[in-house]
């Protein structure tokens, strides 16, 4: 089965689920018998990694998921807890979680962060982005991801989304399925409320660990959770189910405009006809709506974070409707919005690099400077890489300075850079970063633009 970019939308929100091993098979894994291979043949085997956190939540999943095995010997199940180290007692947590998966006879491992929160910064945040990074890192392949998160979490975080002001994506809350590094992230108790993991924990004299931070309602979640939350339920008794279920139209809503989306963007491509550039010309005739979720669906497909309202204002403003000699910039976490001519970028943020610095490259291998700027690979030399070898030729690797020129094959005098960039639409921000080969003081290769004939290497 192919793997779908976009959040899958969730299975069902009933009330009339039963929580049992039986049960939440029927109802997800087995629906889903053979995630990764090809469609409607069994899986010999499916793996799965449960990040668990000797919580309520997850240990109920980790006891149903034993029964499951039991009685469904092709999966294979680990569990691993992580350790923020924010609190005392989390080294004694992963103690007890090391004790529980040993008496289910669960394979399971601890990863310590020892997280330290900058100033400013939301610890929730923090120890979320962490906690899944740790996670991917720590997945195997053809691994899935399962957490424990129910109705009432997913209750909970559309009503934060609300208040934060979220689109369409951010009110679908949390998908039950969606697309993690190379793999998936399962939520299998989405449509199970707390009541009926705390009742299944009761009637399994189970012993979660009871987080004291939970009751701490500094943090938005829990007073949501602690003080707001239960005057609704009285009101509404049904709250979190029909929150749930209003998340799951949300997500159905998104899924189908980025199928939409999906068809246009080819449309729009810039002149590089990459997936990392947008027309600016093609973008501008579309509605004010439409641009504004062609650049939402443009920066979340290609892997970036969700940039805010306000940015993308910003991107409208001030990088579509800029001049054209313009090189406007809009940044935010982990993500540039850049343009040059009609093109429009997204990328990385750029890492500083010295402008003077200089390599000597043993052209008898790879050249490795850094991952924002292209790897060199001997091969890429051609007939010049034996003759430099020949003779020893001292090969040296720089960045521009300004005046360079290259003698190009086929052409009767050298030409500057600067043309030649200009020639290629090279942006103005990668310039400075592209490698330049020396052979002695002559420069003789480019990556992917340029490189010296034979003839017109210099003795």
């Amino acid at each position: 089965m192919k793997k779908d970019k976009a959040a899958m939308v969730p299975l069902s929100t009933s009330t009339s689920l039963v929580l049992t091993p039986e049960a939440l098979y029927q109802h997800f894994f087995s629906q889903r018998n053979g995630w990764g291979n090809q469609k409607g043949k069994k899986a010999k085997e499916e793996s799965y990694l449960l990040a668990y956190s000797g919580g309520l939540d997850s240990h109920v999943l980790l006891h149903l998921l034993v029964a499951i095995r039991k009685e469904n010997p092709h999966i294979r199940l680990r569990s691993v807890y992580v350790d923020h180290g924010l609190q005392e007692a989390s080294s004694t947590w992963a103690d007890h979680c090391q004790q529980i998966a040993h008496s289910l006879a669960v394979e399971h491992d601890s990863i310590a962060l020892n997280l330290a929160i900058p100033k400013g910064e939301s610890l929730e945040a923090v120890a979320r982005k962490a906690r899944y990074q740790a996670l991917a890192g720590y997945l195997l392949e053809g691994e899935v991801l399962l957490t424990a998160q129910h109705q009432d979490d997913q209750a909970e975080t559309l009503l934060l989304q609300l208040l934060r002001g979220s689109g369409l994506d951010g009110l679908a809350a949390m998908p039950e399925e969606s697309p993690f590094v190379q793999s998936y992230h399962m939520r299998p108790l989405l449509a199970y409320s707390r009541e009926q993991l705390e009742q299944y924990a009761n009637e399994h004299a189970l012993k979660p660990i009871q987080d004291p931070s939970n009751a701490d309602n500094r943090f938005d979640r829990n007073y949501l959770r602690n003080e707001i939350i239960p005057e609704l339920k009285k009101r509404w008794p049904q709250m979190a189910l029909t929150l749930s279920r209003s998340a799951r139209l949300h997500a159905e809503a998104s899924q189908l405009q980025a199928t939409y989306l999906d068809v246009e963007m080819p449309k729009l491509r810039g002149s590089t006809n990459k997936e990392d550039t947008l027309s600016v010309k093609a973008i501008k005739q579309l509605s004010p709506i439409k641009q504004k979720a062609v650049l939402r669906h443009w920066i979340k497909q290609s892997g970036f974070k969700a940039p805010s309202a306000a940015q993308i204002e910003h991107i409208i403003h001030d990088v579509l409707n800029s001049a054209l000699d313009a090189m406007p910039l809009v940044a935010w976490e982990g993500a540039e919005i850049r343009r040059y001519k009609d093109d429009v970028y997204i990328m990385y943020p750029l890492a500083s690099l010295p402008a003077d610095a200089r390599w000597e490259w043993d052209i008898s291998q790879p050249l490795f400077i850094d991952k924002s700027v292209a790897d060199l690979d001997p091969a890429d030399l051609g007939e010049l890489r034996d003759i430099l070898l020949e003779k020893s030729t001292p090969v040296t690797v720089r960045f521009r300075q300004g005046g360079e020129r290259i003698k190009l094959s086929k052409h009767e005098h050298s030409t500057t850079l600067k043309n030649l960039f200009q020639e290629r639409n090279i942006p103005p921000w990668l310039r400075n970063r592209i490698p330049l080969v020396f052979a002695k003081n002559q420069l003789i290769y480019i990556p992917d633009m340029a490189i010296t004939g034979v003839k017109d290497l210099a003795p």
